[in-house]
């Protein structure tokens, strides 16, 4: 893994290929659930070919070894969500990036707690546009219903350990 301090490239991906948001982000560090990064307000974050658009607040993500989601947290009051979670797959960690290709399901959080699954209907439509194979919608769907559980029951690291990364990016003040 690329060592605390060192500069990631994340880059997401459509299932075509086509490419999605991306942005730089700073190795925080690694614990038993991943590689922790973090980016602090005014990281410019690009979607495609569009012109850059500066983070209203910090953020960090978690890139997990095998995993078919990243979840990101947002440094307090910073964006409509405190949580939001890309269901993705082929999430790969190189030297200077990180890629991962966007399933279009996305799990989010309010500050006031509620959850909600967005971007069923952009699922649905890719799911035929790209041809999503079965085994694929498959995985997303199980993908959403770990988080979601994860997110309910209070699970790690959807409980207390983000805050301390948060913290630790300097991004939740």
């Amino acid at each position: 893994m690329p060592p605390s301090g060192s500069r990631l490239d994340v880059v997401f991906r459509k299932y075509d290929g086509t490419l999605h948001w991306h942005y730089p982000m700073v190795v925080l560090g690694e614990d038993d659930h991943g590689l922790w990064l973090g980016a602090p307000e005014g990281t410019p974050l690009r979607r495609g070919a569009e012109a850059p658009k500066p983070a209203r607040g910090g953020f960090i993500t978690l890139v997990g070894a095998g995993a078919w989601s990243m979840p990101i947290w947002n440094a307090a009051g910073s964006h409509r969500f405190a949580s939001y979670v890309d269901i993705c797959m082929d999430v790969r960690v190189a030297v200077d990036r990180v890629d991962a290709v966007d399933l279009d399901l996305d799990v989010a959080t309010t500050w006031d707690g509620d959850l909600a699954v967005l971007d069923e209907d952009e699922f649905a439509l890719h799911r035929t546009r790209y041809g999503y194979p079965p085994e694929v919608v498959a995985r997303a769907r199980e993908e959403v219903a770990a988080v979601v559980n994860a997110i309910d029951q209070r699970i790690e690291p959807y409980a207390t350990v983000a805050a301390r990364w948060l913290a630790q990016a300097g991004a939740n003040g």
